[in-house]
């Protein structure tokens, strides 16, 4: 891991004859005029927030480009720290990362978690696993807005149609479900009011895909053992819940069990696949930043599908072949850790700035761990991890 250079002086002290107190300017949240954060910034300028709706704004980006658009905070339980996540809707596509070019595009402020890595490292291992997983892609800008600095930003392509490569048009059978609560356990199943299933696409209510997904549910919930196992390749792709199941237990993701994805099918009669999203609880840490050193383990069982799968089919012996796959291929230790460096390679260059104006120590944060040692809480535990699931699956163990 590189060094960080020492800081230049990043202040300036006003004293005024009224008052002792010494104010303190922060020239380092004026734009970058050198180096290599010059590349990767988003000025935002538009009304005053908070930016629950859609506020319209003017964007300026480091290539050189201004374009109109719209910016609206994004999230649940992070909406209560200081620095928030927005999603961001250009009038023109533009692109990122030498990505696709795309009108909207997530700024995800990570603030839970100091390493900046967990959502990226975690949507890779996903996508590494085989061509068809669906994952965002993304990478690292630093983000201005009505002047003042916001800091590192995840930018990252949102999942939809069409990164999901469902066809266009609701004849075709293509739908798109964010965090449908269909493998809730059906004792803990609760209604929600209006959109239960949280459609997608095709536009609801237009067009509503509410007897599909209802359909869906049944089968998962209530279907006898015969039933199950001659319709689950029909509703499902069995090898991407394998995937989504081991993403699961590596990275830990306790919370990813029943959210934290999207369900979605291409077209008519084509099953239904998991594209992941939000794994900031993952590699030994909770969501509200908590330490998880092992206390608590990803329960296939929680989920119901997981649950009945490990009950009336060869589930558990489909993963332990399949982790033994990608443990020796895409998700070699040496692959994966080389990986956990080169993304700090992308992060270091910005943190001297970032955690001038949002230290990382104090108020949300459960602890006081710098940077380098919330890489070291990363590192270790992954390779803890891979130790216990080579044990888990020799010893055929999963079963709870």
């Amino acid at each position: 891991m590189k060094h960080r250079q020492k800081p230049n002086a990043f202040f300036h002290v006003l004293f005024t004859t009224s008052t002792a107190i010494a104010l303190l300017l922060v020239s380092s949240c004026a734009r970058p005029s050198a180096g290599h954060q010059e590349k990767n910034f988003i000025d935002i300028r538009c009304k005053e927030g908070p930016f629950q709706k859609n506020t319209p704004c003017r964007v300026s980006f480091s290539d050189g480009t201004v374009q109109n658009g719209n910016i609206r905070v994004r999230g649940q339980s992070s909406l209560k720290y200081p620095r928030q996540s927005y999603r961001m809707k250009l009038n023109k596509p533009h692109s990122f990362c030498e990505l696709p070019q795309h009108k909207t595009w997530i700024l995800n402020a990570s603030y839970i978690d100091r390493s900046f890595i967990r959502h990226r490292f975690s949507f890779e291992l996903f996508r590494r696993s085989a061509p068809d997983r669906i994952a965002p892609h993304g990478c690292y800008q630093e983000v201005w807005l009505n002047g003042q600095y916001m800091g590192l930003y995840f930018v990252s392509e949102r999942i939809d149609r069409e990164r999901c490569g469902i066809l266009p048009g609701y004849k075709a059978g293509g739908m798109l479900f964010k965090e449908p609560p269909v493998f809730i356990q059906s004792e803990q199943s609760t209604s929600r009011p209006d959109e239960k299933y949280r459609q997608k696409f095709p536009g609801f209510p237009k067009r509503n895909a509410t007897h599909e997904m209802r359909k869906l549910e049944l089968f998962i919930q209530n279907s006898d053992s015969a039933s199950f196992n001659d319709s689950l390749d029909y509703w499902f792709d069995r090898y991407n819940l394998t995937d989504w199941a081991l993403l699961l237990l590596f990275t830990n993701n306790t919370d990813g069990l029943l959210r934290n994805f999207y369900l979605y099918r291409v077209h008519h009669g084509a099953p239904f696949r998991v594209a992941v999203w939000d794994y900031d609880e993952t590699f030994g840490r909770f969501g509200d930043g908590r330490r998880n050193d092992f206390e608590e383990m990803v329960n296939l069982r929680v989920n119901r599908l997981f649950d009945r799968m490990l009950d009336w089919t060869d589930f558990e012996a489909r993963l332990g072949n399949r982790w033994l796959e990608l443990r020796n291929g895409p998700w070699h230790p040496d692959t994966v850790l080389n990986r956990v460096d080169a993304l700090v390679a992308d992060v270091e260059p910005y943190l001297e700035r970032h955690e001038r104006m949002w230290p990382a120590q104090g108020g949300w944060f459960a602890d006081s761990l710098t940077f380098e040692q919330e890489i070291e809480l990363i590192r270790d535990f992954t390779a803890r991890n891979y130790a216990r699931l080579d044990s888990v699956f020799e010893n055929r163990s999963l079963s709870y």
